[in-house]
């Protein structure tokens, strides 16, 4: 598209708004620039872009397939151009082309899979492909990919890491999910009686495609009341299945235990350590030792008791993308690939904990945001235990989960980095507050 004030074409894209899922951001940005109204919209990858002064940038990279556009467009764009080769005059020209050619490679580098995909299809199920999408979704040298096959079924190619025994347990939960009345993608046999079937080096299996809306592509619902019912969901199924069929894995949330991705260390403490670092480096070496004291001494207590604590299997990471919504409502979970089992009090707290808005933290005291966020996860727990009924145990422990959840949770650690940078008084403020949780 081209911008009214340059002579130069570029990718649509914009910048996020405070809070803004970026899925929706990208869907934003094609309808304002390109006058998009049909369209597919895929994730292809992240990605950083290193300015001289060392200062490092972060963006999401989609593929959009347009099959309408509106007559005009309503904004700063003057026109689009619909080309068959990339143009020579480039707005961002060390950027964008390279992303389009990151694109490409990813789109079609499965040629062979592409060829073999009615082939592979028949080793499961009688079924005639009419037409499939790929979307590729490989993270940190993890390979997967996922053909979708008529809004049908889903034929799923992984590293060889993936295994049997794994996806008979993911087969035992999505049936548990389904049982308790949301849907769930169910894993379908192939014709010998097993879920994987070797594919050159790596292995596919299939499963079905569950038709519905993710609540990152719906518009116009009442995000409160779908969470709610996400909530009230947590809370019933834990209580209907805590400590039955325990998958041998743990989920993405495990702390102490590890995780299928950690490393040595679970990815709290690697997301703490990471922030510890980054108070040492601007300077703060004593806020530095409270955080790392308030992290240990929180984690020993976790340690002495939390075998015995009630457990659930989990699909464990509900994120907007992976929640389907049907006529406004909750309908289902995707995306079983970080499925695990989890300490059913830390699974609550870390699907409760709210987001923290760069807004909010320039607008208000940082005794009022700090109110907010523990009042705003309190309403979202109530629910959760309307439906679930913790053990002394469980009570005694949950706020020690909540704590190092605060300090170490990914997007809070995102989130106070970005703080220090823009108000390190007011930052420094509120971690002090953070750290004077009993």
């Amino acid at each position: 598209c081209k911008h009214r004030k340059r002579d130069t074409l570029e990718i649509p894209g914009g910048h996020r708004e405070p809070g803004e899922d970026v899925f929706i951001t990208a869907s934003r940005e094609l309808q304002e620039e390109t006058g998009a109204l049909e369209y597919d919209l895929k994730p292809v990858c992240y990605y950083s872009v290193c300015e001289e002064n060392g200062t490092e940038s972060y963006g999401k990279l989609f593929h959009a397939e347009i099959r309408t556009f509106e007559q005009e467009i309503h904004s700063e764009i003057e026109g689009i151009e619909l080309l068959d080769d990339l143009p020579d005059n480039w707005t961002y020209s060390d950027i964008q082309p390279e992303l389009i050619r990151f694109a490409r490679e990813r789109e079609y580098r499965e040629v062979n899979c592409r060829d073999n995909v009615q082939e592979l299809l028949n080793g499961f199920v009688n079924y005639k492909v009419k037409s499939y999408r790929i979307i590729d979704s490989t993270r940190n040298g993890d390979y997967r990919l996922n053909i979708i096959i008529d809004n049908r079924y889903v034929l799923r190619i992984n590293d060889p890491v993936i295994s049997e025994q794994r996806l008979s347990e993911i087969s035992v939960l999505t049936d548990k999910y389904s049982k308790s009345g949301i849907k769930a993608p169910c894993l379908i046999r192939n014709k010998k009686g097993l879920f994987l079937t070797q594919y050159g080096e790596r292995v596919c299996y299939l499963s079905e495609y569950i038709d519905y809306p993710s609540l990152s592509q719906c518009k116009n619902v009442n995000l409160e009341n779908i969470y709610r019912e996400v909530f009230g969901f947590i809370g019933r199924f834990a209580e209907r299945y805590r400590d039955q069929d325990l998958m041998s894995v743990n989920s993405m949330w495990s702390l102490i235990d590890l995780a299928p991705l950690d490393s040595g260390i679970d990815e709290k403490q690697e997301n703490l350590n990471s922030f510890a670092a980054f108070l040492h480096e601007k300077g703060y070496q004593e806020l530095t030792e409270r955080v790392n004291v308030f992290n240990l001494s929180r984690r020993e207590r976790i340690r002495n008791v939390y075998k015995k604590l009630p457990r659930c299997s989990i699909q464990g990471d509900l994120n907007w993308s992976n929640i389907l919504v049907d006529k406004g409502h909750f309908a289902g979970l995707i995306d079983f690939n970080m499925a695990g089992t989890e300490v059913n009090v830390n699974s609550f707290i870390c699907e409760t904990n709210p987001f923290m808005e760069e807004t909010e933290f320039l607008d208000a005291e940082v005794s009022e945001l700090y109110e907010k966020i523990i009042k705003t996860q309190n309403e979202r727990l109530n629910v959760i235990f309307e439906n679930y009924h913790m053990n002394e145990l469980e009570k005694a422990v949950i706020e020690d989960y909540r704590s190092i959840t605060l300090i170490s949770r990914y997007p809070n650690v995102c989130f106070y980095k970005w703080c220090f940078e823009k108000d390190p008084e007011k930052a420094e403020q509120f971690m002090k507050i953070v750290l004077q949780r009993e």
